[in-house]
């Protein structure tokens, strides 16, 4: 039995639904022989016929047209809540309280036991090359995934192309302040 590709492209109107038949070559095939996907589009088409007599449908069914702006008029959301912070954090005013709503205790321990076990599957059966960073690996502490959230704030605002530049000695673009927190090396492995 030979099958030829369909492209199918429908016009659904108020009045009536037009469907376009491409045939990608002359061989077209009887309908007895059409696959269940298209009987399956052929009922879909139908049951949208079907569904003309609702206002809701006919209005799904209009074709939209993009209009300028000129004449368009908002409306003004009207808020009825109560501005501000609500429940714990309503009367927390320190940064790191705030911090600590986002990323609280148990998402760091979690964190930090990811990140532990992950490197030690990593690890575990390679003998790392001489030159690799990951000899030097030791697990994580929750201080340390404190220090590379707070890096990754402050890399939001110092923004440099690579991790490494961050750590870099060298005169204009050297940026004080990184080395003296962690290493390079060391953020680098817990990144990865």
């Amino acid at each position: 039995m030979a099958e030829t590709s369909k492209r199918r492209s429908c016009v659904l109107s108020d009045e009536d639904i037009q469907c376009l038949v491409e045939s990608d070559s002359e061989q077209s095939l009887p309908d007895s022989d059409f696959d269940s996907e298209n009987e399956l589009d052929d009922h879909a088409l139908m049951d949208a016929a079907g569904n003309e007599g609702s206002d809701e449908d006919n209005s799904a069914n209009q074709e939209f047209v993009w209009e300028d702006m000129e004449n368009y008029r908002g409306q003004r959301e009207h808020f009825t809540g109560s501005a501000g912070a609500q429940g714990p954090a309503k009367d927390v005013t320190e940064i790191v309280d705030i911090f600590e709503l986002f990323f609280d205790k148990e998402l760091i321990e979690t964190i930090v036991a990811e990140t532990n076990r992950y490197a030690e599957q990593f690890l575990r059966g390679r003998e790392p090359s001489a030159r690799s960073h990951s000899k030097a690996w030791k697990p994580v502490t929750e201080g340390e995934i404190y220090v590379v959230l707070g890096l990754f704030m402050l890399m939001g605002i110092v923004q440099k192309p690579t991790l490494q530049s961050y750590f870099t000695t060298k005169g204009v673009i050297s940026t004080p302040g990184y080395r003296d927190i962690i290493t390079g090396d060391r953020l680098e492995l817990i990144c990865k």
